[in-house]
């Protein structure tokens, strides 16, 4: 065998793989490159997540314990969707799954919880006077421990609206919440009902109240043009009173213009107590 012939035949194959082992590097490089580049949300961790949306993060009374960021927007149905992508994204990226909170509460108890919150909110707010806005909320629970990740609230401003270049400027409410705070979220609205109902009880009873003692009154003595639930006295001749029925009452009832009524049936209205 002649060595001179065999040596230039090694020499050969291993320069021809080296490169092929450099070609394979530097494409799982790139694909590693590239799956940063299109999923961005994977290197911000939570408070950088929340930074990245526009506005300035701050505190509100109705969400004490979260984050809140306001801006306007002229499409904010459009804000709203796309930041739930983001937020989409950003949880996939963490290890989690997200959906709407209506949609987790079914099978998720932390994410059942913090829905029924968001939904003693906006009783809380009715019961204020304030109008009814429609509350878009994302949670994001980790796809083995089914854990609350994190949570996302959007609200689209109603009545608030503003222009500017000639274009309608909505204004867009985002709320972020990490599971602690979506917890205290939870406990602070619980408490906050009970305190309502409470003191929802207390008002009804104070009004009944009043009104047994103003029926009182009006059987021990009434008068010409006293008012009663339905009507008004218009005479007397006791045992029995002539009430004048309220206009929306004879229709509701059918009833006529004015009826006798025994003095001791008389309760007095409701309203104005």
């Amino acid at each position: 065998m002649n060595m001179p012939d065999i040596l230039p035949k090694v020499s050969r194959w291993r320069v021809v793989f080296r490169p092929i082992c450099t070609i394979h590097l530097a494409a799982a490089a790139a694909v590693l490159t590239g799956c940063a580049a299109n999923n961005p949300q994977a290197v911000l961790d939570w408070d950088g997540f929340i930074a990245s949306f526009a506005g300035e993060a701050r505190k509100q009374p109705q969400y004490a314990t979260a984050a809140v960021k306001v801006v306007g927007n002229p499409d904010a149905s459009a804000s709203i969707a796309g930041g739930n992508a983001r937020f989409e994204r950003w949880c996939a990226a963490h290890g989690g799954k997200s959906d709407a909170t209506q949609t987790l509460a079914r099978s998720n108890p932390t994410v059942s919880i913090f829905h029924d919150a968001l939904g003693l909110k906006s009783n809380a707010e009715q019961a204020r006077g304030i109008d009814w806005k429609p509350i878009n909320a994302v949670a994001c629970v980790d796809v083995h421990s089914a854990e609350l990740i994190a949570a996302m609230v959007s609200e689209q401003g109603k009545n608030e609206a503003r222009t500017s270049e000639g274009k309608v400027v909505d204004r867009v409410t985002r709320v972020f919440f990490t599971r602690q705070q979506a917890v205290e979220f939870n406990d602070e609205y619980a408490r906050r009902e009970i305190e309502r109902t409470e003191q929802a009880v207390a008002v009804s009873r104070d009004r009944e109240a009043k009104r047994g003692a103003a029926t009182r009154r009006l059987r021990e003595n009434p008068r010409i043009g006293d008012r009663t639930l339905n009507g008004t006295i218009v005479d007397i001749r006791p045992p029995l009173v002539l009430v004048q029925y309220d206009e929306r009452y004879r229709v509701l009832t059918n009833r006529p213009l004015t009826e006798w009524l025994r003095i001791d049936a008389l309760s007095a209205p409701s309203d104005g107590l």
